[in-house]
């Protein structure tokens, strides 16, 4: 049974080793956990993409898993009889993410796509609604504008 690894130990292992690519299991809700997670209390809005690159594109994550629900990965988990190893993640169950999942439910009794919505936004952002330094040509200084009056 494997320890609890903090993702980056998983990426520092994978460069060490020479892969090119280090497949996670993260599923769709602990993209949607982590993308809240991320606008809430870090005030930014940032999440685990399917495919992301690291060091300059030597090394490729891929999290094979992210559009399926967690629910979804259990429940074929038992249907095979796969073994699964208890995670032994200090933080597990507690704290912060265990108040976004709670919120997550919540909001999920009143829109069936929630999740969905939540997962999909990074590819369906309205640049319109963004404050101009993010929209502004390359080159354009508009650090400056914050959007007050």
């Amino acid at each position: 049974q494997a320890g609890y690894y903090e993702p980056r130990e998983y990426v520092e292992e994978a460069r060490r080793l020479g892969c090119g690519t280090l497949a996670l299991g993260h599923h769709l809700d602990d993209v949607v956990e982590t993308t809240l997670m991320n606008l809430c209390y870090q005030g930014q809005f940032s999440t685990m993409m399917p495919v992301q690159p690291f060091f300059d594109g030597r090394l490729r994550v891929i999290r094979p898993l992210c559009e399926t629900t967690e629910r979804e990965v259990s429940s074929l988990a038992r249907r095979l009889e796969l073994p699964v190893a208890a995670t032994r993640c200090p933080a597990d169950g507690e704290g912060l993410r265990r108040v976004v999942r709670r919120v997550i439910s919540e909001l999920s009794h009143h829109g069936k796509r929630v999740r969905h919505n939540i997962y999909r936004a990074p590819w369906h952002i309205n640049t319109a609604y963004l404050p101009s330094s993010l929209t502004a040509a390359p080159g354009t200084d508009r650090a400056g504008d914050r959007g007050t009056a």
